[in-house]
């Protein structure tokens, strides 16, 4: 059951014409997500208990950037960006600000509406 299970993904993953390296990058950023969804459920717990969680994000988010920047949105940069500065990493910090910067000037739309206006019609 397995097997099939795994065979039909592999194959529906090659028919969506997604690259190798983009998944990766996606397994790298849906890590990260997890590691920052497990810091949330201790929010009642010190800082201390959570930091190894925003560190495993912000490393997951940096190994995700560095494979395939396309499977960014600008609310998951900004995600990332706030998971390396609790993570105390600036440098990192640093490069996902820079990277925001750059994503918002050339999504105008995304920067203006959000992930959900993507797909909007300009009503302006």
């Amino acid at each position: 059951m397995k097997k099939c299970v795994f065979f039909i993904l592999f194959f529906g993953i090659l028919a969506a014409g997604c690259s190798g390296r983009d998944w990766i990058a996606r397994y790298y950023a849906m890590r990260a997500e997890d590691a920052l969804t497990r810091a949330s459920n201790l929010k009642r717990s010190p800082f201390e208990k959570r930091l190894h969680f925003f560190v495993e994000a912000c490393r997951d988010f940096g190994k995700s950037y560095e494979i395939d920047r396309e499977v960014f949105t600008l609310t998951r940069i900004e995600v990332a960006q706030d998971a390396c500065w609790k993570a105390g990493d600036h440098e990192a910090e640093e490069k996902f600000r820079q990277f925001e910067e750059e994503y918002s000037k050339s999504h105008p739309q995304e920067a203006r509406y959000g992930d959900a206006g993507v797909g909007m019609i300009q009503m302006d």
